[in-house]
């Protein structure tokens, strides 16, 4: 059998990933202060391609490839998993960042929100009423993973819950904030500007610390799959009844 060894220089990714997340926010911010001066009526129009709060833009396209990068990742580790118990779960995540990657692309969750907005006008925060369903989607994948995060390895764990809490205090607590000032004095209420960039900083800066936790857990995984096989051929030559598996 042929192995395929990769090197991957795990620290020079991860600073490439925090260069190009901060570069994405900073042209968005750039982009509200150059439109709020100058207008739109220039040589540069709106600039809308580096805009944070548009659809099929920069900081949306970087936010789905983060998202399709952080995928792939959990598929890896899912298919290398230390612990069978829970190689579903990594499987299942990978699912969902798929989606959600689809999701930053085309936006189907706006879909809901004409639906939903009748049944729940009595509150300006739900505005973009999409925030419901959303919430109680995060809040029964948050339960159900609950064993499996405190499973994870404290540092790993520890990274994974603040870049999921700032995500999502992003994506649906901002997310309503903004609903709450769009409601009163629409898009171009600075109020809303403020809110919708911290809240595409939030979800850009959670989705930066997801991935570059995930590359950081990818060498204890790799090198326990390593220590398996090896102890698996040795079993095979002597005879054993069962294999101890290395710990990174």
């Amino acid at each position: 059998m042929t192995q395929l060894t990769l090197n991957i220089d795990i620290r020079r990714i991860s600073r490439w990933i925090v260069w190009l997340s901060a570069l994405v926010l900073v042209l968005g911010y750039f982009r509200e202060a150059f439109v709020a001066r100058f207008g739109t009526e220039t040589i540069f129009k709106d600039l809308r391609h580096i805009a944070l709060d548009t659809e099929h833009c920069l900081g949306s396209y970087y936010s789905s490839v983060l998202m399709i990068i952080a995928a792939a990742l959990l598929s890896v580790i899912g298919q290398k998993a230390v612990s069978q118990r829970w190689r579903v779960h990594w499987y299942l995540l990978a699912i969902v960042f798929v989606f959600m990657s689809l999701d930053e692309s085309v936006s189907f969750h706006e879909l809901l929100i004409e639906p939903l907005r009748p049944a729940l006008a009595f509150s300006s925060y739900l505005h973009f009423a999409w925030i419901v369903p959303g919430a109680l989607f995060v809040l029964s994948m948050g339960l159900s993973y609950i064993p499996f995060v405190f499973a994870l390895p404290p540092r790993t764990r520890n990274s994974m819950i603040a870049a999921g809490a700032i995500y999502v205090t992003g994506a649906l607590g901002f997310e309503a904030i903004g609903g709450h000032f769009n409601a009163i004095g629409g898009f171009d209420d600075p109020l809303y500007i403020a809110a919708f960039l911290v809240e595409e900083t939030l979800e850009v800066l959670g989705l930066t610390i997801f991935a570059i936790t995930l590359l950081a857990d990818l060498p204890h995984h790799f090198k326990a799959s390593v220590a398996d096989t090896k102890n698996r051929a040795r079993c095979s030559e002597n005879g054993c009844s069962g294999v101890q598996l290395e710990q990174a």
